[in-house]
């Protein structure tokens, strides 16, 4: 949301400009990242299903290899894992953020900056 309080104060323009690239910017970081979680899902998920169809394939055919079972279960307790870890990861950045509002004089600002 991006709200204008007036060009006629001194500033404003440059404060609507400011939130303005502000939001472009954080909205092409939000379709960045769910481009990128959503090839890490992708993957993850062909991860589980090959293995899956590994073992199915397997059972139907009648030739049980234990130590193919065992490697194929690890491919998918390691994809289930990592979902997880990403998830937590997801949660732990999607918490909600507090700003406080203050006012800030622009001579100011560029001498500390």
């Amino acid at each position: 949301m991006l709200i204008i309080t007036g060009f006629w104060h001194y500033g404003q323009f440059l404060q609507y400009k400011v939130e303005k690239q502000f939001l472009l910017s954080v909205l092409s970081n939000i379709f960045s990242g769910t481009a990128i979680f959503n090839h890490t899902l992708k993957n993850e998920i062909i991860k589980i299903s090959m293995s899956t169809d590994n073992i199915n394939n397997s059972l139907v055919k009648n030739e049980v290899d234990l130590s193919q079972i065992k490697e194929n279960l690890e491919v998918i307790s390691r994809s289930a894992e990592y979902l997880m870890k990403m998830v937590k990861r997801i949660q732990d950045f999607s918490k909600e953020i507090t700003l406080q509002e203050t006012v800030n004089y622009i001579p100011d600002i560029l001498k500390t900056g």
